[in-house]
């Protein structure tokens, strides 16, 4: 299935949160199963256990998919933000801008003309004025 261009969704969690995730959820689960192995517990215990273990678990998603929520608003907002400033400020205040916002290693090897030319890209595209968060369906 092709993606229409702008349409490209970023990964909800890159391999390295998926497998932390998994790994929390699993010490999660056997640290209060391997509590109760070790009184000895019956088979009742093992079931509420396994319920406490699985509810333990939800909650644990729970909070997570808020502070995922928050950590991709906050996100945009910033970077609505700074798009904003670059727009209404002078060129070289403007460049100053994106070289602060660039990872030290890229900013380093970024010059003049390539931030002149971020710049411009940035001018030359409408100013998004939407929601932070929103949802797109499917196409049919």
């Amino acid at each position: 299935m092709t993606v229409p261009p702008g349409d490209e969704r970023e990964r909800l969690l890159d391999p390295v949160d998926r497998i932390s995730e998994v790994l929390f959820g699993l010490i999660m689960a056997v640290t209060i199963v391997g509590a109760l192995s070790v009184a000895n517990a019956g088979e009742a215990e093992m079931r509420t256990a396994m319920f406490a273990a699985l509810g333990c678990n939800l909650a644990w998603g729970l909070v997570d998919a808020v502070m995922y929520v928050v950590r991709i608003a906050t996100e945009r907002a910033r970077l609505r933000a700074l798009g904003h400033r670059i727009r209404h400020v002078d060129e070289a205040t403007g460049e100053r801008l994106i070289r602060e916002a660039l990872p030290a290693e890229v900013a380093s090897l970024a010059g003049k003309q390539e931030l002149a030319g971020i710049r411009r890209n940035i001018l030359a595209r409408p100013e998004y004025r939407g929601r932070l968060l929103h949802y797109r369906r499917a196409p049919a």
